[in-house]
């Protein structure tokens, strides 16, 4: 659920915090329980604080090289990239 909802967040450095990854899955998800909204709204924000405040050199090797091949994609578009 968590990788669903990840795909239509307009803004994902906001599900660093955590209320707010919890207000983003209840209002997308109405009808989910609590505790599953809450692991999902965890798993969010967890992953949000890792993308955002991980350094590149802490990734490993495949994710340097999906990193270097989505860049290469937006270059090819003629898209300014963000290093």
């Amino acid at each position: 659920l968590a990788l669903a909802l990840s795909r239509h967040v307009s803004v994902p450095e906001s599900l660093r915090d955590r209320e707010m990854a919890r207000q983003y899955v209840r209002s997308s998800l109405l009808d989910l329980q609590d505790d599953r909204a809450e692991d999902v709204a965890k798993m969010l924000s967890m992953a949000a604080r890792r993308a955002y405040n991980t350094p590149e050199s802490a990734f490993s090797v495949d994710m340097k090289v999906k990193l270097e091949e989505k860049r290469n994609r937006f270059k090819m578009r003629g898209l300014r990239v963000k290093s």
